[in-house]
């Protein structure tokens, strides 16, 4: 079996494993102490603050061509009442074809 050397080292064991990435971490962490913090530009948290208070005031749009949602559903619950308005009307008058077939065999045309 041939060993893999991984980083100038030779992974043995569990524990040397874990010693070396401590010690990584700690070098990295060294090399961060002298760096500054990053400070935002001026007035970042006022256009912050503003372009959210503008997203809760401004209505949601559901759809592609930006109708409120309450016309959206509006328009829903119209067109689900036609077709179950045309669904009662077509249940009550039956077979229609039938009807109207005995209809012109009975007449002279």
């Amino acid at each position: 079996m041939k060993s893999r050397k991984t980083n100038g080292y030779l992974p043995t064991s569990s524990m040397r494993n874990s010693e070396h990435i401590e010690q990584e971490i700690m070098k990295t962490l060294s090399s961060l102490a002298g760096t500054e913090q990053a400070m935002p530009k001026p007035f970042f948290y006022a256009r912050l603050r503003a372009r959210m208070e503008r997203e809760l005031l401004e209505p949601k749009r559901v759809f592609w061509w930006d109708i409120k949602p309450v016309y959206a559903y509006s328009l829903l619950l119209v067109l689900v009442l036609l077709n179950l308005m045309t669904l009662v009307r077509v249940e009550k008058t039956g077979d229609t074809d039938k009807d109207a077939y005995s209809f012109y065999q009975s007449t002279d045309f």
